[in-house]
């Protein structure tokens, strides 16, 4: 598959879920966690965008030149931020708001 074709189905993953994500909070009588905002870093907001196009811990650590351990404490800390559970989930939060 091709870059282009791989962003397309994210994106259509990534609403599916946040259908599921508005319906199931609904259920529960909950509002959705927050976006990713003004507390995420600049950095923290390459990585959900690198999370966005697929990539995997290791090769964002190649991209940004960092140790993958260093990437997935950036994640560990947008996964607080946003309150999400997956790293899914904190990229849906983060194009659903225009952050990415």
């Amino acid at each position: 598959m091709r870059i282009k074709e791989t962003e397309l189905l994210t994106r259509r993953v990534v609403a599916d879920l946040g259908k599921l994500a508005r319906i199931r909070a609904g259920r529960a009588g909950r509002q959705p966690a927050p976006a990713p905002g003004p507390d995420c870093t600049p950095r923290e907001r390459k990585i959900l965008t690198l999370l966005g196009q697929s990539r995997s811990t290791e090769q964002i650590a190649a991209e940004l030149k960092i140790s993958p351990a260093t990437v997935r404490n950036h994640i560990r800390n947008i996964l607080r931020k946003t309150r999400a559970h997956s790293r899914l989930e904190a990229v849906l939060h983060a194009i659903r708001n225009g952050v990415i």
